[in-house]
């Protein structure tokens, strides 16, 4: 079982009670800001100190420990036994190639509106030992998702995994992502414009980063799916961390 998250509004109470309305509305105008990246974390510090003062530094602290605990560790991670998948001892190859994770992309045509595809010069791509998928930052190829699917499946009692279904997972991932990199070039358009976006010579600098996709994540939180608040305290963070 998965720890349980921590009450985060009763911490909140706690602060607001001990900081009267005004400070507490300052204050949390500042950690908002902050975790939207509108605010450095130096600039938030010297704030911070101001209005709360030196006696609820510890209580501010246990409210962000709070909120990074709540982040990391809501969910367990994979089973042991699950992650000889993810760090091979033999290479992989991918034969047609894998699909890059949207942080970061080139605003240009081959990466509008869909998860990049890249093959090497000998058409197929090779990891290798000890190298993950997560490290690399791409997806593995239908028929390595196949068999992980029917390890999990065999542990769970089940005959197998078709080819279909693992390549229907694949593809609706796909699909998922678009809707993230799409949701978060609208944010780029607005900041440099469509006239920009036109000129060839400028596309190169028009970049999706982080901070466009943290920012439009939290504008439709609904897009990360069934547990929206637990990816976004995720993202909030990783933007932090960095």
């Amino acid at each position: 079982m998965p720890p349980p998250r921590i009450d985060l509004g009763e911490l909140k109470s706690q602060l607001a009670k001990r900081l009267g309305p005004e400070r507490a509305r300052r204050y949390f105008s500042y950690l908002h800001q902050l975790l939207s990246l509108k605010l450095r974390k130096s600039e938030f510090n010297k704030l911070c100190f101001l209005t709360i003062g030196r006696e609820n530094v510890p209580l501010h602290n246990q409210l962000i420990q709070s909120v990074i605990k709540n982040a990391y560790q809501a969910k367990t991670p994979p089973p042991l036994e699950d992650r000889d998948f993810i760090k091979q001892k033999n290479d992989l190859k991918l034969s047609h190639g894998p699909l890059h994770a949207p942080l970061g992309i080139p605003f240009c045509p081959a990466s509008v509106g869909r998860a990049k595809r890249s093959l090497s010069a000998g058409g197929s791509t090779r990891f290798g030992s000890f190298w993950s998928f997560s490290d690399s930052g791409e997806l593995c190829h239908t028929e390595d998702l196949r068999k992980r699917m029917e390890r999990i499946a065999e542990r769970h009692g089940l005959g197998g995994v078709t080819l279909d279904s693992a390549n229907l997972l694949n593809h609706s991932l796909d699909v998922y992502l678009q809707r993230l990199i799409k949701s978060s070039m609208e944010l780029v358009r607005a900041r440099v414009g469509p006239e920009t976006i036109k000129q060839p010579q400028e596309r190169k600098c028009c970049l999706i980063t982080r901070q466009d996709f943290t920012v439009a994540m939290k504008l439709n939180p609904q897009q990360l799916g069934e547990d929206a608040a637990l990816w976004l305290e995720k993202i909030c963070f990783h933007s932090f961390e960095e």
